[in-house]
């Protein structure tokens, strides 16, 4: 099979003690510590197969380009990949997905030969103390499709039938086609619904809720606060097309914080009492914190959404004496992907609106080098060409 692949050497960073797991598995922990001269091509890997009895093998349709994939092909200074986060190369990109069941193991009873699937990413054990909490996206031996083990770019892949979610009732709602695109958007708006509702305790109907960053996870929290009740939705990005899009998925108003003070925006808007949620999608907590802890509102909810690649100071007594509260979350593991799915065929939700480009594999590298220009919100690779959506198949 082919896919769009990752390469980089190993060579670890002066003081980095690689541990005998990592020598083993070749999973390292910190990926900008060791994998130096990252490269991105479109090339062959081993063919997916079955090796358990629940396993499901799936022909991948689409799969989105993520921030985080941008950081595996870039590098720093000296030549090291961006990406703070565990990897495995070689690899093929993509933990956005969706695909068409192919063929199912022996005890699977969850998907069927022929069933559309949007498919989970992340990997857990089940068996360290953070699953055992019901914590499963901070296990300790999380394993990660597009990151350790091959993902959505790849015109094949395996995985557990409890990682593959039915997407009938969306295709039902909204036909195939759009059940393909929605499926590769449902890892992404289920990291926003994580923190949102999971880990945040969402927000109650009526709510003001502002969301910085009109990237993918938050264009879908603008989408989702929508669906869920806020009462006013405030989306803050640079850029027009972006907000333009956080417009159509429902954003009450928006502000382009570079022409003035975003805090005190959100302020006007609310009438000086705050907001109640604040989401940060931006991966800039350093600029955006500042602007968000003098308009949350007393009793109000921050939510950590983007990853923060330098630590963030913050303003702790200020939040204190507002009876606030900060929440983290990390990937979509939690109960994210049934909520979207269901949210999406019900009709209250439709986030389709924020692809912006598609690309074949053959042309994934030119995928990627227009996603680091920025512009785009969401871009999909289609693994088996632009047009190849293959109908369900009934058993």
């Amino acid at each position: 099979m082919r896919g769009l692949v990752v390469s980089a050497d190993w060579k670890p960073k002066a003081g980095y003690q690689v541990t005998a797991e990592e020598e083993m598995s070749g999973r390292v922990r910190l990926a900008n510590m060791v994998l130096h001269n990252p490269t991105l091509s479109v090339a062959d890997r081993p063919d997916a197969q079955l090796s358990g009895e629940h396993d499901v093998l799936i022909r991948n349709v689409t799969s989105g380009i993520c921030g985080s994939d941008l950081h595996m092909v870039t590098s720093d200074e000296d030549g090291y990949m961006d990406l703070p986060a565990p990897f495995r190369v070689p690899v093929a990109l993509g933990h956005e997905n969706s695909g068409q069941v192919v063929e199912v193991g022996s005890a699977v009873t969850r998907v069927r030969p022929g069933d559309l699937v949007a498919v989970e990413a992340q990997v857990e054990c089940g068996t360290c103390r953070a699953c055992l909490r019901g914590l499963t996206a901070a296990c300790e031996r999380l394993w990660d499709r597009g990151f350790t083990l091959d993902g959505g770019t790849a015109t094949m892949s395996v995985a557990h039938e409890r990682h593959c979610w039915p997407l009938t009732a969306v295709a039902d709602r909204h036909g195939e086609r759009k059940a393909y695109d929605i499926g590769a958007l449902i890892e992404p708006s289920s990291v926003a619904y994580n923190g949102m509702v999971n880990r945040a305790g969402g927000f109650r109907p009526g709510d003001t809720v502002a969301v910085f960053g009109a990237g993918p996870i938050g264009l879908a929290a603008v989408g989702l606060a929508n669906a869920l009740g806020a009462g006013r939705v405030l989306a803050l990005d640079p850029s027009a097309s972006k907000r333009e899009i956080a417009s159509a998925l429902g954003a009450t108003e928006t502000f382009d914080p570079t022409a003035g003070e975003a805090g005190q925006w959100l302020l006007d808007r609310t009438g000086g009492a705050g907001v109640d949620m604040a989401l940060d999608a931006t991966g800039a907590g350093r600029i955006v914190m500042p602007a968000i802890v003098p308009a949350i509102a007393v009793g109000g909810k921050i939510v950590s959404l983007g990853a923060n690649m330098a630590p963030v100071e913050v303003d702790t007594i200020k939040l204190m004496f507002r009876a606030a509260s900060i929440y983290f979350t990390l990937g979509h593991l939690g109960g994210g992907f049934p909520a979207v799915i269901a949210l999406h065929a019900a009709g209250k939700l439709d986030l389709t609106k924020m692809i912006t480009g598609r690309f074949a594999l053959d042309d994934g590298v030119a995928a990627m080098e227009r996603a680091l220009k920025g512009q785009d919100a969401k871009i999909l690779i289609h693994p088996h060409g632009v047009d190849a959506y293959p109908k369900a198949v009934s058993q």
